[in-house]
């Protein structure tokens, strides 16, 4: 069994770490120390909603992929879940 060393090692880039979690279990708390700590945030759930917000990137692909889930340039998020989320092959993709 290899010996474990009490010095720290040297980090050459940088740290990432992700934040899970159920719902209301501080994940936004969490994001928002650090990001008033300097350190850079990505927040998955908004960069979502941007790319398939009207006008998004997404919108296109997913409209072709799930036709009626996109109407007047917007996504209808309860059509796309009644699509995807009880269709396994379709929630894969």
């Amino acid at each position: 069994m290899p010996r474990l060393s009490h010095r720290r090692a040297r980090r050459t880039g940088p740290v990432i770490v992700g934040l899970t979690g159920s719902i209301a279990m501080g994940k936004s708390t969490a994001a928002a120390m650090l990001q008033s700590l300097g350190v850079p945030v990505f927040d998955s759930d908004a960069e979502s909603r941007a790319v398939t917000a009207k006008g998004g990137a997404a919108l296109p692909a997913i409209a072709a992929r799930f036709p009626g889930v996109v109407a007047n340039g917007l996504l209808d998020r309860a059509a796309l879940a009644q699509k995807v989320f009880n269709n396994t092959p379709e929630l894969r993709a």
